[in-house]
């Protein structure tokens, strides 16, 4: 798999807006830290974390007030998946990409009571949502798999948020597993979703997919794309999850589309249920095919 050790400095630090003396200033202090490689800087991630710190001397960020509260069982757990999926919450860059801790019970909860062998999910970002729905699976005592789709891309700075960057996210989502003990229960899959079909189709071994989760590509076109690439592995009585469905407090337009405009058309083929979720009701989905 393809890890990534170095970001550019041009896109690390383009949302801050700095002019280009203060970019010569930043290149001057950190060069010796740096590497010139295709005609730019590029860095490491603990040049990154000094960089964005020195940046933000004397600088009052207003970051969006938005933040996931731990249930008390989870708080403060350090053994096993918990501990797994409390350190990956403990990520600047966490929130709000991946699910919140309301939306993980709900989605380890849905593969508890649905039992599915086989679970592809289109989006793992930092494996948030992957760790909570391996867990039901290792707990149910079966040998059932999410096989988890991404191309592990870095994390940048997402200023409405955070200030914070995580160069090789691959990696770190590899030790929580490992240190989830969910290894025999996952499958990273690192490539766009269009291209890993055929993996998949190995990855299933003649079987259809029982539960699958669209979390990847929001666009119209994404959604689209990855629900008529994947629906047709889906057997009978299976599910489909969607999250970010209302456009309106998430800002993403397709998995709306995609409820509106494709599964209203084949509701002899589908039945949803929307589902408001905490604590930003950006909602999820849960479609299944008759």
């Amino acid at each position: 798999m393809l890890r990534h050790t170095h970001v550019r400095l041009a896109r690390l630090i383009r949302d801050f807006n700095l002019s280009t003396s203060q970019f010569q200033q930043l290149v001057e202090k950190f060069s010796s830290r740096m590497k010139f490689k295709d005609n730019e800087w590029v860095v490491n991630q603990s040049c990154a974390d000094e960089i964005l710190h020195e940046i933000q001397k004397g600088v009052e960020l207003e970051y969006n007030k938005v933040s996931y509260t731990l249930p008390s069982w989870l708080k403060g757990n350090d053994k096993g998946w918990p501990g797994a999926i409390n350190s990956l919450y403990a990520e600047p860059t966490v929130c709000p990409a991946s699910v919140s801790p309301a939306q993980g019970e709900l989605l380890r909860s849905l593969i508890y009571n649905i039992a599915p062998k086989n679970v592809v999910e289109i989006g793992c970002f930092l494996g948030v949502s992957t760790l909570w729905m391996a867990s039901a699976l290792k707990d149910l005592g079966k040998d059932g798999v999410v096989h988890s789709i991404d191309i592990f891309l870095p994390k940048f700075p997402y200023l409405s948020y955070h200030s914070s960057c995580l160069v090789d996210p691959l990696t770190r989502i590899e030790t929580a597993i490992e240190y989830a003990g969910l290894k025999n229960h996952i499958n990273l899959i690192q490539q766009e979703s269009k291209n890993a079909l055929q993996e998949v189709n190995s990855a299933l071994k003649g079987n259809g997919i029982d539960l699958l989760f669209i979390d990847g590509d929001h666009s119209v076109e994404g959604c689209v794309q990855d629900f008529m690439n994947y629906s047709p592995l889906l057997s009978s009585g299976s599910y489909i999850i969607l999250h970010d469905i209302y456009p309106s407090v998430c800002g993403h337009e397709g998995p709306r589309y995609l409820i509106d405009t494709i599964l209203n058309k084949h509701d002899s083929e589908f039945e949803c249920v929307e589902i408001a979720t905490s604590p930003s009701n950006y909602g999820m989905a849960c479609i299944r095919k008759k």
